[in-house]
């Protein structure tokens, strides 16, 4: 089964930046699923950002790697 990597990030829905991560992932594992909890953090919101990822976690399968950039 595919390893399951979930994104949450403060980079926006503006530049290139989600793109290039997906694409570092997939370089490294390209049977890696990658699903987006959300880009859209307030810049430097650690607080927000550790409540989306609290209540989003539940939601995901054991064994998946959640990688949150803010």
């Amino acid at each position: 089964m595919a390893q399951l990597i979930a994104l949450l990030t403060d980079f926006g829905y503006r530049d290139y930046y989600v793109g290039a991560l997906k694409g570092v992932i997939k370089q490294e594992a390209p049977e890696a699923e990658i699903v987006d909890i959300t880009h859209g953090i307030t810049p430097f919101s650690i607080w927000e950002g550790a409540f989306s990822l609290y209540f989003a976690f539940n939601y995901f399968p054991p064994g998946t790697v959640f990688l949150g950039v803010v």
